[in-house]
């Protein structure tokens, strides 16, 4: 495994020997759009720190409707509850953006969090920022438009797949933002109407930046601020 492969900013971040403790640990795995990782409650055998592309995590009601609850792109690992000791995830993750991933056994993972190093403080701050995030997401999906969502959601995928193109269908987008496809499309063709994005069958392009963070809610610049602060600190 080339070093030019980590893109990952967890393990980038990690003391030379520290990452050369764990690299024969990292097996890189391809992860495809709509690839399930696990299902709300299923036990935890493998975390997945992203290189590229960005993993939902999704609520599902007992009717089976859904809804986005935050994201993970390179900045994080899937499974950081693991740090605390919990090997069940609380969501339905799933790959939103394809890329690829470097997988850990969560055992692996466990016995590494237990010895003296840098990777436990990281985690715990990938951790805080998720819960942030989460925690808005709440917030988000119950005050503001489907429009200023739409543009909050294009916004944060445009930063973790640093491309003003993301691979989208309506399908995808109506699971998560939680409402049906017909007002996917007709806010999408709102926003091309305005000048904003260009949408075709399965790619959205980011035509206006500005106005796409001018049309956005407060959630994503404070998102993006209390990001900032924590890795900061």
């Amino acid at each position: 495994m080339s070093e030019d492969r980590i893109q990952n900013r967890i393990l980038a971040a990690l003391p030379r020997l520290e990452y050369e403790r764990i690299r024969p640990a990292l097996e890189l795995e391809q992860m495809p759009s709509g690839k399930a990782l696990y299902e709300a409650g299923q036990i935890v055998t493998d975390v997945y720190f992203l290189n590229t592309g960005m993993a939902s995590l999704v609520t599902v009601t007992d009717e089976g409707a859904t809804i986005e609850v935050g994201v993970i792109g390179n900045e994080g690992m899937v499974g950081v509850l693991a740090i605390l000791g919990m090997n069940r995830m609380p969501h339905d993750t799933m790959m939103q953006l394809p890329g690829n991933a470097l997988r850990m056994k969560f055992t692996r993972l466990t016995a590494e969090l237990n010895r003296p190093g840098t990777l436990k403080a990281l985690l715990l701050r990938h951790m805080c920022l998720l819960h942030l995030q989460v925690a808005r997401s709440v917030v988000c999906n119950r005050f503001h438009n489907i429009e200023s969502r739409l543009c909050r959601w294009l916004l944060m995928s445009r930063e973790r797949v640093d491309s003003n193109t993301v691979p989208l269908t309506q399908e995808f987008l109506s699971a998560m933002l939680g409402v049906a496809r017909p007002i996917v499309s007709l806010t999408a063709r709102t926003l091309q109407n305005a000048g904003l994005i260009e949408y075709r069958k399965g790619l959205i392009t980011i035509v206006d930046l500005d106005g796409l963070k001018a049309t956005a809610c407060e959630c994503y610049e404070v998102v993006k601020t209390q990001a900032e602060q924590i890795l900061l600190d």
